[in-house]
């Protein structure tokens, strides 16, 4: 018997797939050597050559025709959600971002794993005067006097046909000093994307990645990530994106990868209040699921497995736990000013 392994492009949980080969042909008794076929079981179960080769040829056909209608059917899915998501794009740049935010508060969440609280994350948007957004986002795990993380930096116009980002790591070194670090970069206009990656950056030998290429009509830029989940909320529907993962080469738009919004009931009432959305969002091997109000402010994160959640607080709350947070927020800030900024957004962002 061999086995192979592969990967289930819809749930993305492994699949098996057995071949059986060369099995003994004992029989199960000694009596069954004695059993004859008659005529009719002859007529319908042949044994000659000939008659194993066009059974076997039969087999094959309805096998590979199987596999075919199987491919076709994956693609087909495939198709779907893509438009879905091509869909909620374009009611994006229908009605504008301003008509699904408005002037936006800031984020903050206190990061638990295994029960215990490690650190926080921060969002701080700003609205720019061409009614595009601007946001600086802050991840940050402490360990005692130490703390490390990630950022990002993105403004997009008001139609999420433009938009610029930035991202990287971000840590504390001896002493008092930090140390604020690019590895990706994203400029998106007309259609297309233009990367430069600094994928496991060093002094000595920094890899310097980079690709352009036009992208599909379910690309999904950075910054609108939440309100796409409000809208597959909203349409209690699935919808399959295309993006970009930062410590992933992108070399043309093959590299994108599939993110699956999946709309997965209401939230808890009893934790999460009224009119809250549950969306799970599958990607490469991992499954979180964002909890949303009716406006689309995120509630809470829960990561693959549940081991890590990021649940929503306000900045007292933060601060009671790391009472240096709001410094590191405004260092990053500043180290990363001219970053991920279009000419319209170019003073407002700077704030």
């Amino acid at each position: 018997m061999c086995s192979s392994v592969f990967l289930c492009d819809l749930c993305g949980k492994k699949s098996f797939c057995y071949w059986f080969s060369d099995l003994p042909e004992t029989p199960l008794h000694p009596s069954a050597t004695k059993l004859t076929m008659t005529p009719m079981a002859r007529e319908y179960f042949p044994t000659s050559q000939r008659s194993r080769e066009t059974v076997i040829a039969v087999v094959m056909i309805g096998v590979l025709t199987m596999s075919a209608a199987a491919a076709w059917w994956l693609g087909s899915v495939r198709r779907v959600k893509s438009h879905e998501a091509a869909s909620i794009l374009a009611e994006i740049r229908d009605k504008g971002l301003s008509a699904f935010w408005g002037d936006p508060d800031p984020q903050w969440f206190l990061i638990r794993e295994n029960g215990k609280t490690v650190g926080w994350y921060a969002r701080i948007s700003v609205r720019l005067p061409d009614e595009g957004y601007a946001a600086l986002e802050a991840q940050i795990v402490h360990a005692g006097r130490r703390w490390s993380g990630y950022w990002e930096k993105w403004s997009i116009n008001s139609n999420a046909t433009r938009c610029r980002y930035a991202s990287g790591k971000a840590f504390a070194v001896r002493g008092s000093g930090a140390v604020v670090a690019l590895d990706t970069t994203i400029d998106y206009g007309r259609g297309a994307v233009t990367v430069e990656q600094f994928l496991d950056r060093n002094d000595v030998d920094p890899d310097h990645r980079g690709g352009k290429d036009d992208v599909p009509g379910n690309y999904l830029p950075e910054g609108v990530f939440d309100l796409a989940a409000l809208l597959v909320a909203r349409r209690k529907t699935t919808a399959r994106f295309g993006m970009i993962i930062n410590q992933r080469p992108f070399t043309d738009s093959h590299a994108l990868v599939p993110f699956v919004f999946s709309y997965d009931g209401p939230a808890d009432e009893k934790k999460f209040g009224k009119d809250t959305y549950r969306v799970k969002v599958s990607y490469a091997e991992n499954s979180d699921v964002y909890i949303l109000d009716k406006s689309g402010r995120r509630l809470a994160k829960f990561s693959s497995g549940g081991e890590r959640v990021e649940i929503a607080a306000t900045v007292e709350n933060v601060l009671d736990s790391y009472p240096d947070a709001v410094k590191i927020l405004d260092f990053i800030r500043q180290q990363t000013q001219p970053l991920a900024v279009y000419e319209s957004g170019e003073n407002a962002i700077r704030r």
